[in-house]
């Protein structure tokens, strides 16, 4: 997150986010 925040995102942006909050949200389960 070293860039400024800007109001639209870019396609590829709100995918990696995506993977980045589905991969915590599985290793929260199997915990």
């Amino acid at each position: 997150m070293t860039k400024p925040r800007r109001p639209n995102f870019s396609p590829e942006f709100r995918l990696d986010a995506a993977k980045l909050v589905l991969e915590q949200n599985y290793s929260v389960i199997e915990a």
